[in-house]
C-alpha cells in the first residue's frame, strides 16, 4: 500500500534470487532479513527522495552496522577460518554496496536526484551491488552446506 501511494512498484527480494535460506550461515539463520534489506535499498531510497524516510549518509555508508556485516565481522570470520577469501569476497562486495547507497543518499540529500534515479536503475549501481552481495551469500552457504555434510 505505501509503495502504490508514493508510485513505486514491489522490488524484488530475496526470494526472487532463488533459494537464499540463510540456514546454513550460523547465527544469521533469522537474518533473512538481511537480504531482503539489501535488496529493498531502492524502496527507502525512493521512499527518501518523496520526503517519507529519513536515512542518515553516514550510517548507510557503514557496511558494519546490519545484521550481514556484524556477521562478516563476526561469527563470519570464524565460519569460514578455513576459507578466508570467500569471506573477504563478501565483505568487499557488502561495503562496496553500502559506499553506493551512502552515496545514493548524499546525492538525494545534495539535491541531485538525478544521479540517485540512475543509481536506481535495474542496471544501476545500486541493483549490482546488491546482486552482487546475494551471489556471495549463496557462495558462502553452498561452502557452509558442504561443510556440514561432510562433518
Amino acid at each position: 500500500v505505501l509503495l502504490a501511494v508514493v508510485g513505486l512498484q514491489a522490488q524484488p527480494t530475496y526470494r526472487e534470487f532463488g533459494p537464499l535460506s540463510l540456514l546454513a550461515i550460523p547465527r544469521l539463520s533469522a537474518s533473512l532479513d538481511a537480504i531482503d534489506a539489501h535488496v529493498n535499498w531502492k524502496v527507502r531510497l525512493r521512499l527518501l527522495m518523496a520526503g517519507q524516510e529519513k536515512i542518515d549518509a553516514t550510517v548507510a555508508a557503514k557496511d558494519n552496522e546490519c545484521a550481514l556485516g556484524k556477521w562478516i565481522y563476526g561469527e563470519g570470520s570464524r565460519a569460514l577460518a578455513k576459507d578466508p577469501e570467500t569471506l573477504e569476497d563478501l565483505r568487499k562486495a557488502h561495503a562496496a554496496f553500502h559506499q553506493t547507497a551512502g552515496t545514493a543518499v548524499r546525492a538525494i540529500q545534495s539535491g541531485d536526484p538525478a544521479r540517485a534515479e540512475a543509481m536506481l536503475e535495474a542496471d544501476g549501481e545500486i541493483s549490482e551491488r546488491s546482486f552482487d552481495v546475494v551471489s556471495r551469500i549463496r557462495k558462502i552457504q553452498s561452502i557452509l552446506g558442504q561443510a556440514a555434510a561432510v562433518s
